[in-house]
């Protein structure tokens, strides 16, 4: 599989056409298919995420990384945009900014610990997979995890069963910015929900308390509640091994909340 990437790398090195505009398709890569169908296999049917390590994103450098990255990633799903303006793959690392209330700032720019999250939770739609590629290690601390949602929503319904009911209930989450003039910048949407028997999560605990500090907004019951469901998935979590320079990791958004670290610097993408 390396090796079958590493030739596209080379055949397009210093080409014009950005990596957003290839598809697997425009290549042949058999390894590198048979190996992504068991992901997208895993994924779907296993624990829900998966961690790749070896990709000498060193060696290819930041384009060259970036190309390999979206073919993967392409090989378990469409792609699709990130933000309004239609970004495809974004950086994450600390910028400097403050994530603060109607800012348009993520988290994911900042250097602030993250909760557990699924991604795109202060919007409509969600993707079904999201996707993180390391590209420089953390000097220190660098703490990754991965939390079922639906062992997050047993322990509550055994130990806080009126709270995971106020769940089941409209929430609001800052969207950041992220829609269009003459929107409302909050979505309202539960946290839990069942659709055709198949349990969904939105979490973004970041968004959501940022959406009752937004102008015209107040806080209402059920900020207990969501901090019960920050805290189940902490105590729900696997501990993902400290990604270097080029470990990759694939959670399914709908099933495992994922905990970035703000200690490294990564490449994201959904699909």
């Amino acid at each position: 599989m390396i090796t079958e990437l590493g030739a596209v790398v080379d055949k397009v090195r210093g080409a014009t056409v950005p990596a957003v505009a290839l598809r697997p398709e425009d290549f042949l890569l058999p390894a590198t298919r048979q190996f992504m169908a068991k992901v997208r296999s895993r994924l779907r049917e296993g624990r829900g995420f998966v961690v790749l390590n070896g990709l000498p994103v060193r060696e290819w450098a930041g384009a060259g990384s970036t190309l390999a990255y979206w073919l993967l990633s392409g090989l378990v799903a469409r792609p699709v945009a990130q933000k309004l303006d239609g970004t495809l793959v974004s950086d994450v690392h600390d910028t400097g900014l403050q994530a603060t209330p109607g800012s348009g700032v993520r988290p994911d720019k900042t250097s602030i610990e993250q909760y557990f999250h699924n991604d795109n939770a202060y919007n409509r739609g969600q993707p079904e997979f999201v996707g993180l590629l390391c590209l420089q290690s953390a000097v220190e601390g660098g703490r990754s995890g991965v939390a079922s949602i639906r062992a997050v929503h047993n322990d509550l319904l055994r130990q806080h069963p009126a709270a995971l009911a106020r769940l089941y209930q409209p929430f609001l989450f800052d969207r950041q910015k992220e829609h269009a003039a003459g929107e409302p910048g909050a979505v309202s949407a539960p946290i839990f929900a069942s659709d055709k028997g198949e349990l969904k999560m939105r979490m973004g605990l970041y968004r959501l308390l940022n959406a009752y500090r937004l102008p015209g907004k107040r806080a209402r019951r059920g900020r207990r509640a969501g901090h019960r469901t920050a805290q189940g998935s902490a105590g729900r979590s696997w501990p993902v091994p400290q990604l270097h320079d080029g470990s990759g990791r694939h959670p399914v958004c709908e099933q495992p909340g994922h905990l970035p670290s703000p200690h490294c610097v990564h490449r994201s993408s959904g699909a």
